[in-house]
């Protein structure tokens, strides 16, 4: 299946993030088959190419308009809530287009916030500002992406794949960066942000150096992935069709210009190696398993591991990362399976199973339904050995690490399986979060141990 995160994952999980895996998975959203055309033009010249969307505005102060919230919604952004949702009670602004900055004010009038306007769309309005005096404009947007570029570098990564700029978590409302070796793909989560594309870009541009910047927009309908517009280069030389990119000394084979699938979730960047440490001499099963993330780091670590997913060019994609970094890719390892039935069929087998399900999925076969969370645990609970691990994860971004801990607890007491945390698990540090929207918290994780 396709795997949505909402990278956001604005996404998973980001950006984008982010389904199970029938088609192609993609934490951030986009379905159909896994596009294996080559079409590097690595040759091509240079050409200097405006970064600015078509249809953009670049008015942002003064403000635009006044948008009157209800009491409730006031309350939220009072509260440190960084959006506003759509409700009956909002009048769309007659004076204010989409990428506009208009205040947010209370129902008597006192100023709130300075936000971006995103008329249509559930997330009506995204806060930039929270400073009366502060003005919303490129100047404040450049400063803000050279801050972000800034903290990865104090974070230093010892990677060539890695989100650089993260919406709301950086203060730059839907917009996503992120860095895949010498190239940007830039991703909007709204056609509001287009005006923060210029700052952010000229920002990446003068710091990195990249040879070339590619735009994603996210597709409104982020189930189907209907009416995606396709992505275009806005700066430097386009890139090739694929490339290899590297974690620590684990190399992936990546397609970042071709859809919403990239081929790598950037999210589970530690996650991974921290799941590798655990798997030493274990057999696993790597469920949901996309291109094989996780198989290839516990393969790597000594562990024999087995990698489902209901996907073919899926499982494709992750024998040529096993063959990238010197593993064995038997065939009998890459198992297309439902991951349900699978389960069912494989107790007592395995001492680590990974649970990495996507937030929604559709095919010819099925869909799949993050409802099911509870039974998808009840069964790893139950075919994991005594004694052995589960690692899980949601990357939905409106359940609450609470909730999630709710539906794992209740999956291990339909399987009459006790469980003990062994650890919390999080997004890198290159995906800050805002603390007063915990939607922007997007992956949330266990390590479990099961007696």
């Amino acid at each position: 299946m396709g795997k949505h995160r909402s990278n956001p994952r604005p996404g998973r999980r980001g950006g984008a993030r982010r389904h199970e895996k029938r088609q192609v998975r993609s934490r951030k959203p986009g379905g159909g088959d896994i596009q294996h055309a080559r079409h590097a033009n690595s040759g091509a010249p240079r050409r200097a190419v405006s970064p600015r969307p078509r249809g953009g505005r670049s008015r942002h102060t003064p403000s635009a308009g006044r948008l009157t919230l209800s009491s409730r919604s006031a309350a939220f952004v009072q509260a440190g809530h960084a959006w506003v949702i759509a409700d009956r009670s909002l009048r769309a602004l007659e004076d204010a287009g989409p990428g506009d900055i208009v205040s947010l004010r209370t129902e008597d009038g006192a100023w709130l916030a300075s936000a971006l306007y995103c008329p249509g769309e559930r997330i009506l309005a995204r806060v930039v500002s929270r400073d009366p005096g502060e003005a919303c404009d490129a100047a404040l947007f450049r400063k803000r992406a050279i801050s972000a570029i800034e903290l990865r570098a104090r974070i230093a990564i010892d990677a060539t794949q890695y989100r650089l700029i993260n919406a709301e978590g950086d203060g730059l409302p839907g917009i996503t960066a992120d860095r895949y070796d010498d190239y940007l793909v830039v991703q909007l989560a709204t056609p509001a942000a287009a005006p923060l594309v210029t700052p952010v870009v000229t920002a990446a541009m003068e710091t990195e150096r990249f040879r070339g910047v590619f735009l994603k927009m996210l597709p409104r309908d982020r189930r189907s992935g209907s009416g995606l517009p396709p992505g275009r280069w806005i700066d430097g030389v386009p890139g090739p069709g694929e490339m290899v990119t590297r974690e620590g000394d684990i190399h992936f084979l990546v397609r970042p210009f071709s859809g919403l699938s990239t081929g790598v979730f950037l999210d589970q960047r530690d996650n991974r190696r921290t799941v590798g440490r655990l798997a030493r001499g274990l057999r696993v099963l790597n469920t949901f398993a996309y291109t094989g993330g996780f198989s290839v780091a516990c393969a790597r670590a000594g562990a024999t591991v087995d990698t489902l997913d209901i996907s073919k060019p899926a499982l494709e994609w992750a024998r040529e990362n096993f063959r990238l970094n010197d593993l064995d890719a038997d065939p009998g390892t890459f198992i297309r399976a439902d991951t349900f039935a699978h389960l069912e069929r494989h107790g007592g087998v395995y001492d680590l199973i990974i649970l990495d399900p996507p937030t929604f999925s559709t095919s010819r076969t099925g869909v799949w339904d993050a409802r099911r969370v509870v039974d998808l645990h009840e069964l790893a609970f139950a075919a994991v050995k005594p004694g052995g691990l589960v690692v899980t994860f949601t990357n939905t971004r409106k359940t609450t690490r609470s909730t999630f801990q709710d539906d794992v607890r209740g999956g291990a007491r339909r399987a009459g399986r006790a469980i003990r945390v062994l650890a919390l698990l999080e997004a890198g540090m290159d995906f800050p979060w805002d603390l007063g929207t915990p939607e922007t918290r997007h992956l949330k994780g266990l390590v479990v141990r099961v007696d």
